[in-house]
C-alpha cells in the first residue's frame, strides 16, 4: 500500500511539474549544486513567506543569503505562478530588474519609467496567484 502511495504521489508532482513548466514564468539564476542542509531555513523563510508575503533575509555578506535565497526559489518553485529574480545592489538596477519585468508580464510601455513601475505595482497587487519577487543585494532600506 505504500508503495503504491508512493508511485501515486511520484505521478501526481510529475503532472503537476509539466503542467507547471508550461505555465510558469521562471526567471531565477540556477542555484549552487553544493547547497547542503539549511532545511531548517528554508522550512522557516517557506512558513514566514505564507504568513507574511514580505520577508528579509538579512545578515553579514558572504553567510550565503543568496544562496539560500535561490534554493528556496528552486526548491517552491511549485508553489509560485511566477519568480522574478532582481540583482539590487543600487536603484538603477532595480529600477532596470523591475522594467524587464514589466516586460516579462507584458504591460503596456509609457512614456516615463514612474508611470510604469506604478502600473506595475498595481497590477502585482492585484495577481490573483502567487509569485515570488527576489530582490539581491540591498544593503539600505531606502
Amino acid at each position: 500500500r505504500k508503495d503504491r502511495q508512493r508511485k501515486n504521489n511520484e505521478v501526481y508532482q510529475s503532472i503537476v511539474k509539466r503542467i507547471s513548466d508550461r505555465t510558469q514564468m521562471i526567471n531565477l539564476p540556477e542555484a549552487s549544486k553544493d547547497f547542503t542542509g539549511r532545511k531548517k531555513e528554508l522550512d522557516d523563510l517557506h512558513e514566514a513567506l505564507k504568513k507574511d508575503k514580505k520577508v528579509v533575509i538579512s545578515g553579514l555578506g558572504g553567510i550565503g543569503k543568496t544562496a539560500l535565497a535561490l534554493k528556496y526559489g528552486e526548491q517552491y518553485l511549485l508553489q509560485y505562478q511566477w519568480i522574478h529574480w532582481i540583482a539590487a545592489t543600487s536603484p538603477e538596477q532595480i529600477t532596470q530588474g523591475l522594467l524587464h519585468l514589466a516586460d516579462d508580464l507584458a504591460l503596456s510601455k509609457f512614456e516615463k519609467i514612474q508611470e510604469r513601475l506604478a502600473h506595475l505595482k498595481v497590477m502585482l497587487n492585484r495577481l490573483p496567484y502567487e509569485y515570488l519577487l527576489i530582490f539581491d543585494g540591498i544593503d539600505r532600506e531606502e
